[in-house]
C-alpha cells in the first residue's frame, strides 16, 4: 500500500471552508477511484494561518495514477479548493507502508515490489528525525498577498507578497517571511506589538521605513528591528519603481495585541490563533 501527503493552507478566519470541500467533493470522487483505500484530514494552526494535511491511502502506485495521472507527483488540487486557500503545495510525498497497526488496512498490506514506483525519501515532520536536505530556495515558495486585516483597510495591505519561509521549514516558535512589496506598495498599515518582537532585513532595493520619528530611507543590506511593547508604528512602502524584499522575522508570543495609531482597527488574539480586529472602541468592522 502507498500513502499519498498533501498540505495546503488557509486563512484562520476561514478555516471551516475546506474541510467542507473536503467532505463534499473530495472524497466523494475519490471513493469512485478503483484502488482508494482511506483518507484522513489534519489541520494545525501556524499563526494566523491553518495548515491541512491530507493523507490518502492506496493499494499501489498504479491506482494513485488513475486518479492523478501519469504525472503522480503533481497534486490535484480542485478549482473550488484553489478559491478557500492562499497557498498549497503544488506537489505530493509518497510512502510505501511497511506496517499498519490499522486492522482492516492490515489485510490488505503487501509490500509493493521495488521498481513499481517512485521511491522518495520520506519527509518527517516531526523535528525528531528528518531525512529531508537541509536547504531549500525559498524563492521557489509559493507567494500570496492574503492578508487578515477586514475592510476598509484590505485592498491597501494586498501589494505585497509573503512567502512563509519559516513555516516551509517546520517552525513553529517564530515566523520567518520573504516579503515583496510591489511599487506603490506598503508592508501593512503602521503597526506596534505588545508582546511580539519584529526584525527586517532588506534583500534588495530601496524602501522606506516610517515610524514615529519619521522617515528613514534603508537600500539592501539594512535592517531594523521593532521591541515588544513599544509604541513606535512602523511599516515599509516602496516608493521606487521596482520590487524591494524583505526578511521578516517575529515571534509567535501568545497573548499579543496589535496597535495601529493611523487607522481606526486594532488586533485582539483569536480565539483559534491569529487576530481578531476591531474598531478602538471595541465595535465591530465590516
Amino acid at each position: 500500500m502507498v500513502i499519498r501527503e498533501w498540505r495546503g493552507r488557509a486563512l484562520g478566519s476561514n478555516a471551516g471552508a475546506y474541510p467542507r470541500h473536503f467532505r463534499d467533493s473530495v472524497l466523494p470522487q475519490l471513493r469512485e477511484t478503483p484502488g482508494f483505500i482511506g483518507a484522513s484530514l489534519g489541520e494545525r494552526l501556524i499563526g494566523d494561518l491553518v495548515e491541512f494535511l491530507v493523507l490518502t491511502h492506496w493499494e499501489s502506485f498504479e491506482a494513485i495514477r488513475s486518479f492523478a495521472t501519469e504525472d503522480i507527483g503533481a497534486a490535484v488540487v480542485e478549482p473550488d479548493a484553489v478559491k478557500v486557500l492562499i497557498d498549497f503545495d503544488d506537489t505530493v510525498q509518497h510512502y510505501e507502508i511497511v506496517e499498519d497497526t490499522n486492522a482492516s488496512r492490515r489485510r490488505r498490506l503487501e509490500p509493493t515490489p521495488r521498481g513499481s514506483g517512485p521511491q522518495p525519501v520520506a519527509e518527517d515532520h516531526s523535528g525528531v528525525a528528518d531525512n529531508k536536505p537541509v536547504g531549500f530556495d525559498p524563492l521557489g515558495l509559493p507567494e500570496s498577498n492574503a492578508t487578515s486585516y477586514p475592510q476598509p483597510f484590505r485592498a491597501s495591505n494586498q501589494q505585497r507578497w509573503n512567502r512563509r519561509v519559516g513555516d516551509h521549514a517546520g517552525l513553529t516558535n517564530f515566523g520567518v517571511n520573504l516579503t515583496r512589496i510591489a511599487p506603490e506598495g506598503q508592508s501593512s498599515s503602521r503597526h506596534w506589538h505588545t508582546r511580539q518582537d519584529e526584525f527586517v532585513y532588506v534583500l534588495s532595493g530601496e524602501v522606506v521605513l516610517q515610524t514615529d520619528t519619521g522617515e528613514h530611507h534603508l537600500r539592501a543590506g539594512m535592517c531594523a528591528g521593532f521591541p515588544a511593547g513599544k509604541q513606535d508604528g512602523h511599516r515599509f512602502v516602496n516608493r521606487g519603481g521596482a520590487d524591494v524584499l524583505l526578511l521578516v522575522i517575529g515571534d509567535r508570543a501568545p497573548g499579543d495585541e496589535i496597535g495601529y495609531p493611523d487607522i481606526d482597527m486594532q488586533g485582539h488574539p483569536g480565539s483559534e490563533g491569529g487576530y481578531r480586529f476591531t474598531r478602538k472602541d471595541g465595535s465591530p468592522l465590516d
